[in-house]
């Protein structure tokens, strides 16, 4: 096991959210992200709808060389 404490402000977190919630980051790197995200959802929910993945917080428009295929590369 493995005890990891992080501190940071807010638009720390979103940014962070940003890349470990893309649909091309590792499945655990997502599961742990989205599970951060669901304990903060608890405790403030508006907070929690910033928290997400780098095509969505820039209008379904995905910027990877290699998209997931979800959102089309540079198109709206």
């Amino acid at each position: 096991p493995v005890i990891h404490v992080m501190d940071m402000n807010f638009q720390a977190l979103v940014n962070m959210s940003r890349k470990r919630l893309c649909y091309k980051a590792d499945a655990t790197t997502r599961s742990i992200m989205q599970m951060i995200v669901d304990e903060l959802r608890k405790v403030d929910p508006l907070s929690a709808s910033f928290c997400v993945p780098e095509c969505i917080y820039r209008g379904k428009v995905c910027h990877e060389l290699r998209p997931c295929g979800i959102y089309e590369w540079g198109k709206r």
